[in-house]
């Protein structure tokens, strides 16, 4: 008498009387899978969004401090600099350029935040 002993890793064969289409079992899991995956890629996109957002913060804040130290210093009409050279950073630090440059953060972070106050009413 033979015994017919089947892989663990291997179905057993279709009979008249086995499911046609597979359990819910089968499908549930293969939708939680899914799902996992779905997750797991948009976890690691907003990820790496969100280290680009801060890697590319400082050197925005840097260009608009050097754009505004140039437009404070080409309105004074120093003579004692040149601007067609880069300005040294210290002279950056002034109280109305980081001031100007203060209020442009502000408006930019009020209008950063206006489309998620405006998406979140139902």
């Amino acid at each position: 008498m033979a015994v017919s002993s089947n892989p663990p890793d291997r179905e057993e064969e279709p009979r008249e009387t086995s499911h046609l289409l597979g359990t819910a079992h089968d499908d549930q899991t293969r939708i939680e899978a899914r799902y996992i995956r779905i997750i797991t890629v948009v976890i690691i996109s907003v990820l790496f969004i969100e280290i680009g957002d801060y890697i590319i913060r400082a050197p925005t804040i840097r260009l608009l401090e050097d754009l505004i130290c140039r437009k404070y210093y080409s309105s004074r009409g120093d003579v004692s600099m040149d601007l067609s050279l880069p300005i040294p950073e210290e002279s950056c630090k002034i109280a109305p350029i980081q001031g100007e440059l203060a209020m442009l953060k502000g408006w930019d972070t009020t209008f950063t935040c206006i489309p998620g106050i405006l998406l979140a009413i139902p």
